[in-house]
């Protein structure tokens, strides 16, 4: 896993690239088989009616999930508490700025799909363009210092459960797939 120090937090992130190609898929037949029997939750991503959030239990539920979770302890030797999906599928989606608590340790965010075919090295920018679908990590201190995070295929993030953030605004007609979770123990770096 690589380690960047972003503000004064630790964010890992790790690109698991084609290998993940056959999780992907499955993850979101999972995902889109989910939205379709249950309704959203009231969470970060539901308070606007272009997206969908499911309940924290997909790792419980789902064997792609859990697969998700083996490759995340095996990298980053943490252990998955629960998970969730979170679908943007239409123009205007977002999720509101939120942490996910003091506690436990970490959270973190993997996506199984890409919003376009476009790739490069840099997975972490200073620079917020308004591009559409962005993680956004915002520092605490100030609102003018922002680490954004395009959303890659196989792309996994994992930052501290207090650290405050959000998805820029959908503009598009993409559906924008992720999995957000918390995790325990500490990370080995």
């Amino acid at each position: 896993m690589k380690l960047e120090k972003q503000f004064y937090t630790s964010v890992f992130t790790k690109n698991f690239g084609d290998s993940n190609k056959e999780l992907n898929q499955r993850l979101i037949k999972d995902i889109d088989h989910e939205m379709s029997i249950n309704k959203t939750e009231l969470r970060s991503f539901s308070h606007n009616e272009c997206a969908w959030q499911s309940d924290t239990k997909l790792n419980k539920k789902y064997d792609s999930f859990k697969e998700l979770g083996d490759l995340i302890k095996e990298c980053s030797h943490l252990s998955m508490i629960m998970a969730w999906a979170n679908v943007i599928f239409r123009p205007g989606g977002f999720s509101i700025p939120h942490t996910h608590g003091e506690k436990p340790n970490y959270t973190g965010v993997y996506f199984p799909h890409s919003l376009d075919d476009e790739y490069d090295d840099t997975v972490i920018s200073t620079k917020w363009n308004q591009d559409e679908g962005t993680l956004v990590l915002l520092d605490k201190t100030s609102v003018n210092r922002v680490r954004v995070i395009k959303p890659r295929e196989s792309l996994l993030v994992l930052f501290p459960c207090s650290q405050p953030h959000m998805v820029a605004p959908m503009v598009s007609n993409k559906k924008r797939y992720s999995i957000s979770f918390q995790l325990y123990n500490k990370i080995n770096t």
